[in-house]
């Protein structure tokens, strides 16, 4: 297991409350940094004036793939996942203003991990922006 430290402005701008989010699938692992039409599933981000969690609402365990260099389904580029193994919930708490620390994770790589996050706290964030998305 891993601590991993690191800041994310689009956390920090998010309202507490839950949000969920569409994400695409494949092998039944989210993808960042593909598009086209995959399956998808439904990630829930909760968050508090302590912490972000980040769960699939199907129950199943959360893991991502960061997708290098896709250009397609016939060129689906590199893909490298975010933790050893999925896990029931990300947890990320606050340890300063501005810092975030994930605690306990079995994280692959840090750099992964932090472009994992980015991304789910800017489709968060902007989705949150739209009136009626954000619940308590």
């Amino acid at each position: 297991m891993t601590f991993l430290q690191f800041e994310c402005p689009e956390l920090e701008e998010l309202a507490v409350g839950a949000i969920r989010l569409t994400v695409p699938l494949h092998d039944d692992v989210i993808q960042v940094g593909i598009g086209g039409r995959y399956p998808t599933g439904v990630i829930e981000v909760c968050k508090t004036r302590d912490a972000v969690r980040v769960r699939r609402i199907d129950g199943r365990p959360v893991q991502a793939h960061i997708v290098r260099d896709w250009q397609g389904p016939n060129s689906p580029g590199t893909r490298s996942a975010v933790l050893r193994h999925g896990v029931a919930v990300l947890t990320f708490r606050r340890r300063s203003p501005r810092g975030w620390a994930a605690d306990g994770l079995p994280i692959r790589r840090p750099a992964d991990l932090e472009a994992f996050v980015s991304t789910i706290a800017r489709f968060a964030l902007a989705k949150q922006r739209r009136p009626g998305q954000l619940t308590a």
